[in-house]
């Protein structure tokens, strides 16, 4: 089990790692949210499930964990991305709300 266990532990600590690399290697503030929103909740999934596999008594709480993980991860980062936009995004990523403002 501690073969299996390291593996989840270096994947998810490499996960996370290219994350952060793409945070700071990425230009817009749209691109970096990608490496946010998909690999940081990959990363940290992999790497509780190693945790989870090394001390079986935290397993519980780490699967509530991942649990949550899964769901505000992706909400969040959506959330900062539709903020984040500013005029002329909201232009190039969202045409169609162009065509019905300009149709009132």
């Amino acid at each position: 089990m501690g073969i299996v266990s390291d593996f989840f532990l270096i994947a998810g600590v490499i996960t996370l790692l290219i994350s952060g690399i793409g945070i700071v290697r990425l230009p817009s503030f749209l691109t970096r949210i990608h490496p946010v929103a998909k690999s940081t909740t990959l990363g940290i999934i992999l790497f509780f499930i190693g945790i989870g596999l090394k001390e079986p008594g935290w397993a519980p709480k780490l699967f509530v964990a991942i649990v949550l993980f899964m769901f505000t991860g992706p909400v969040s980062a959506s959330a900062l991305g539709r903020t984040g936009l500013t005029e002329d995004d909201k232009k190039k990523f969202y045409p169609v709300i162009d065509k019905e403002e300009s149709n009132d």
